[in-house]
């Protein structure tokens, strides 16, 4: 007990230095984390590379351009604070220091926090330990390693907001109220919760009154700019809350409206209480104590919960679980206060401890992503073939390559070419004729595997394999490892290597085999394999699985160029394949997929594969 004492009077001395240790050691640990998933190319989800080029952009006198999603940024959101963080950005150039950013500034978010705590209990070691708890929350760390996103700055300015209206200091409250509305448009419906609990807490008429007005006026403004530079005039992601039927805030409110059933049993649904459970679960559901401090995102949840995918899993493993988590941690101070005198407070605080630990481990993506099979080789061709890309070179590339190709003026993503579209198909795209055509195939199964009708179009896929044949016509291919493809404008190469080719008829000898696969050679000097087709049997559904020493990929069978309705009928195609040393063998399934996040915030195609051709050896 006299060493606990001890340990319990050190802690209390020293709280607010082991703060700053812990608050630095989580920003290094993070960072860490992140450039780790940067340099195995797991980044996939467009976010991380479509920031990058606007700060790259912006820094060079382009102000929020970027050509990733096509149009200035100022189209999908509204973000002045990238012009407060241009100057540590300008430190150094890249991706990287997005992440570091991000990193550090959620661990700076336990310093109002700690604060916060010591305000309502005058106890160090109780706050302390709640900026423990949210250094060590599973979904704090979720936000932090998904993608790179401005939503990460908000918790820091969130708690000091709070902490300042607990001091009822309105002048500091106002300064960080309206930095934080420049992080992105939505964070003044988040900010609108400090007015509700005004009203609650009997403040003047500045938190009362001032404070929606500010909030309101900021935010319709701000709709307006984007809609001003968005291609079809109006604000995209209203797309989300399209599901009973309207395209623009007054019909999509009365669809609302007019369906109130539908919306209660929407809001109310299993996944949305569970996945509130869930949310709640690291906290032991303390919150719920003082539930009035939920009110802080009362509108942002709503919003949150009126969109088509409402509260899913999703939600909590990305960055948007940071519109709600700093109101848990609010009503957890509250909670944390009221136990002072219950005379199982010291059950509760050990319980809570042990669950905080438990779920740091194995909740959290820290395990996932210190455990990921990362293949090393991969690795190696990964950088091989980005060697061979200039730095000014334009470029269209698959998203896993998309953060290492972003600092530059001009890169397109391969999957808005695939489709002829843009996000959501608000706009048409038709590649223009660039340099280089990086393809990853895993990203390609990502792509085909998208089923959601809002944002998805049935007609396109279908057209896919002629518009990406006809496009590559221009482009040869230069370079090829197993599902990496590198090809390069036509004009500036003189010859590349073989892909495909449809023979002018089929072959006499094949004309009666009614089998996909007519012949196969392999070249095991070059490690090239060779198929030939059967065009009649050939579908979008067929993918061929090489399989390595430890590790397996897949591509399309004819790289997805042809399809039994194409005018290849009765023809024999030719496909090669150029594949590493460590390949032993292949087979071939008829697959279907659905698209699923993984657990460390990357993009995955879920298989469900039926083989037609048994594994063979090589």
């Amino acid at each position: 007990m006299l060493f606990l004492s001890k340990i319990r009077l050190f802690i209390d001395k020293y709280s607010k230095q082991l703060l700053w240790l812990l608050i630095i050691a989580y920003g290094l640990f993070f960072g860490y984390l992140s450039l780790l998933k940067l340099d195995y190319f797991i980044y996939n989800n467009f976010d991380l590379s479509i920031f990058n080029q606007v700060f790259y952009n912006t820094l060079n006198g382009n102000w929020l351009e970027m050509t990733i999603n096509l149009h200035t940024y100022l189209a999908d959101h509204f973000t002045p604070i990238i012009f407060l963080l241009l100057p540590i950005y300008a430190l150094k150039i890249g991706p990287e220091n997005l992440l570091i950013i991000q990193s550090f500034s959620l661990a700076l978010a336990a310093w109002p926090l700690y604060l916060i705590t010591h305000k309502v209990s005058r106890n160090n070691l109780l706050a302390l330990s709640v900026a423990i708890f949210w250094l060590l929350n599973p979904f704090v760390h979720y936000a932090n390693i998904y993608e790179f996103h401005l939503l990460t700055l908000a918790p820091f300015f969130f708690f000091w907001c709070f902490y300042f209206y607990q001091e009822n200091k309105f002048k500091p409250f106002i300064v960080l109220f309206a930095i934080a509305l420049l992080i992105r448009e939505d964070v003044s419906l988040f900010l609108l919760g400090f007015s509700i609990l005004a009203f609650l807490d009997k403040k003047d008429w500045r938190w009362k009154y001032l404070v929606p007005i500010i909030s309101l006026i900021y935010f319709f403004v701000a709709l307006r700019i984007i809609d001003y530079f968005s291609p079809d005039g109006a604000y995209k992601f209203l797309a989300y809350y399209g599901w009973l039927g309207g395209s623009d805030v007054l019909s999509i409110a009365w669809s609302f409206v007019s369906h109130p059933i539908k919306v209660l049993l929407h809001v109310f649904s299993w996944q949305n209480i569970s996945s509130a459970l869930i949310v709640l679960w690291p906290f032991l559901f303390l919150p719920l104590l003082k539930s009035k401090y939920l009110l802080l995102s009362l509108v942002s949840f709503s919003a949150t919960l009126l969109t088509a995918t409402s509260f899913a899993s999703i939600i909590f493993y990305t960055h948007y679980s940071l519109f709600i988590l700093p109101s848990i941690f609010i009503c957890f101070i509250f909670s944390l206060h009221s136990l002072k005198f219950s005379k199982h407070k010291s059950f509760i605080y050990l319980l809570l401890a042990t669950t905080v630990i438990y779920l740091a481990i194995f909740l959290s993506p820290i395990k996932s992503l210190l455990t990921y099979p990362f293949d090393k080789q991969g690795l190696d061709y990964r950088q091989e073939v980005l060697e061979q890309i200039g730095d000014q070179a334009t470029i269209a590339a698959s998203t896993s390559f998309l953060p290492d190709l972003s600092s530059r003026e001009t890169v397109y993503p391969v999957s808005y070419s695939y489709f002829g579209g843009g996000q959501f198909l608000i706009e048409d795209f038709d590649l223009p004729l660039v340099d280089y055509i990086l393809i990853d195939y895993k990203n390609f199964f990502v792509d085909m595997a998208a089923t959601n009708a809002t944002f998805f179009s049935t007609e396109r896929k279908v057209m896919m394999n002629s518009r990406w044949g006809d496009k590559l016509q221009k482009y040869s291919l230069i370079w090829a490892k197993n599902d990496i493809l590198l090809f390069q404008n036509k004009e500036q190469v003189a010859e590349g290597l073989f892909l495909t080719e449809v023979l002018s008829e089929q072959e006499e000898q094949f004309k009666d085999n009614y089998n996909l696969i007519f012949d196969s050679y392999f070249d095991n000097q070059n490690n090239i394999l060779e198929l030939k087709l059967n065009s009649n049997l050939l579908s979008d559904k067929h993918l061929i699985r090489f399989y390595r020493d430890d590790y397996y990929f897949d591509l399309p069978l004819a790289y997805s160029l042809f399809s039994a309705e194409s005018d290849v009928i009765d023809k024999t195609i030719m496909v090669k394949y150029y594949l590493s040393s460590d390949v032993k063998s292949y087979q071939v399934f008829t697959w279907q997929a659905e698209n699923i996040l993984g657990l460390v915030g990357e993009a995955l195609s879920d298989f469900k594969l039926q083989s037609i051709i048994d594994q063979t050896s090589l």
